[in-house]
């Protein structure tokens, strides 16, 4: 589904974060990543040969954050270990999403970035759906009012949005964003579903925020 990867791309660019997502990313006609999980010059996505998989637990020193999986959840990293991983909902406890709704997903990542308000993220996330809108991806979108919550014990913010995709009908995303108190790193927790399938997706969604775990400095 294109505009799940579309929606967080484009927010991600939005606010200086779309490293994030580009490695290991396994979109067809991109080459193969280099063996240390590199992306061949040229090129802003790659081909894993083999994406890393988490059971149990996430751990990334060097964006200093753990998630605690939930039994039989199988979290899809990139080529190397860290950054972030994606849990594909269709099908958990397997390292393959289903076929039929390969974009159904919760995504976790923690970048080294500068540190950014809330007002900017809100912004980027308003431009996404107005880019997505633009250009014909999407209908009957409704963004519901940005809050802030907390992620652990770190401030943060709280965006959804309820839209309808040609070919998937009604969309739910949810997600949330984060700042390190002490680090220039942002933390971001999100989901896409389909409607129909939104509250058993959303009590995991619920259950990989409440494993969220930053270490402070």
């Amino acid at each position: 589904m294109r505009t799940a990867s579309a929606f967080l791309s484009v927010l991600l660019t939005a606010i200086g974060l779309s490293a994030a997502v580009a490695q290991g990313q396994t979109e067809s006609g991109f080459p193969q990543c280099k063996e240390d999980g590199s992306m061949p010059e040229g090129y802003n996505q790659c081909v894993c040969i083999k994406a890393v998989t988490y059971r149990g637990e996430f751990d990334d020193p060097k964006t200093v954050f753990r998630v605690q999986l939930p039994k039989g959840v199988v979290g899809i990293g990139g080529c190397t270990s860290g950054d972030g991983f994606k849990i594909y909902l269709t099908r958990p406890g397997s390292d393959e999403p289903d076929g039929d709704f390969p974009g159904n997903k919760i995504w976790v990542y923690g970048t080294e970035s500068r540190r950014v308000t809330f007002q900017r993220i809100i912004e980027g996330w308003k431009q996404s759906w107005k880019t997505g809108i633009e250009e014909g991806r999407t209908t009957n979108v409704q963004l519901g009012p940005p809050e802030q919550t907390s992620l652990a014990s770190l401030s943060a913010i709280h965006l959804k949005a309820t839209w309808t995709e040609r070919d998937e009908g009604t969309l739910i995303s949810e997600m949330i964003v984060a700042n390190h108190p002490q680090k220039d790193i942002v933390y971001q927790i999100g989901i896409v579903s389909p409607a129909n399938r939104w509250e058993k997706n959303h009590n995991l969604f619920q259950a990989v925020v409440e494993g969220f775990r930053y270490l402070p400095q």
